[in-house]
């Protein structure tokens, strides 16, 4: 139950002026005019959990977890705290306890896919990548066309050498956009928009894993959307070259060239396998 009341006038305008230090990247003046509101005011939650989220930018994180618990002491349900909590945890090395915070945040609000991915990125911290894997699945079953989410954590996975469990995250971003689209109102193009960039991206991760078959199919999804856009005609080629399709390549770099003549790297990659093709006879 929250015990949040109205703050002290005198105590809101040091958080006014606290706030205002905070925008201009302020931290120790804006944390000692948070103090002040506090001192006035022992119950002003937004001064405690700025003061905390400033401590926290200062490394002070053990004084931050105290501002933290006090916010929860005023509010329980304080999304924002508990993620900041788990931030700061994770900072310390103290991943179960992190995990508890977005364990919090999911019982809260369960289709919050930041939290998820945080939590991910607590058990990717903690070399526990099963696990890590399972929590950035369900985000992405959450949202799967936010692109910079998911493949930023991609992209961590391969630089760990976790090629497995790169192709697993890729695999579930595939099976989740295919759903979507079987759901998709033709009408909302914003939606199309997203789902289109999602498959171009998700060609591009799977050409980066050799895993060229999946780019291929990736990339075609994406020109089942916008059939004119050349750069998804290109990668499908580029996909096809490495896989050793030659005719199917040829194909793809032609149409690519039909859109747009003079892209020089689709000219290129005509002519290579124009050679190939001729060398086979």
């Amino acid at each position: 139950m929250s015990q949040v009341s109205q703050p002290d006038e005198a105590s809101i305008i040091w958080f006014k002026e606290g706030y205002r230090l905070w925008n201009q990247d302020r931290p120790v003046e804006a944390i000692a005019a948070f103090a002040k509101a506090i001192e006035i005011d022992r119950d002003y939650l937004d001064a405690w959990y700025y003061r905390g989220y400033g401590l926290e930018q200062l490394g002070q994180y053990l004084e931050a977890l105290a501002c933290y618990d006090r916010v929860f002491g005023l509010d329980p349900n304080h999304q924002y705290a508990w993620y900041r909590r788990g931030v700061t945890l994770t900072k310390l090395q103290r991943y179960d306890e992190a995990i508890l915070c977005y364990d919090q945040i999911a019982q809260m609000q369960p289709n919050d896919y930041e939290a998820w991915y945080s939590r991910g990125d607590v058990f990717l911290q903690w070399q526990r990548y099963s696990a890590a894997i399972d929590s950035y699945k369900q985000a992405i079953q959450i949202n799967p066309t936010n692109c910079w989410d998911w493949s930023e954590r991609v992209q961590k996975l391969q630089e760990l050498h976790l090629t497995a469990e790169a192709f697993a995250l890729c695999q579930e971003v595939s099976t989740v956009l295919e759903a979507l689209a079987d759901r998709t109102n033709l009408h909302h193009y914003w939606v199309w928009d997203s789902i289109h960039q999602t498959w171009y991206v998700l060609g591009d991760f799977f050409r980066g894993l050799n895993c060229y078959p999946q780019a291929a199919a990736a990339y075609k999804k994406a020109i089942q959307i916008y059939p004119d856009e050349c750069l998804s005609w290109y990668s499908l080629a580029r996909s096809l070259e490495q896989e050793g399709d030659y005719r199917e390549a040829d194909k793809c770099y032609a149409r690519t060239l039909e859109i747009k003549p003079n892209f020089s790297l689709a000219l290129q990659g005509q002519e290579r396998v124009s050679q190939r093709l001729k060398a086979e006879g």
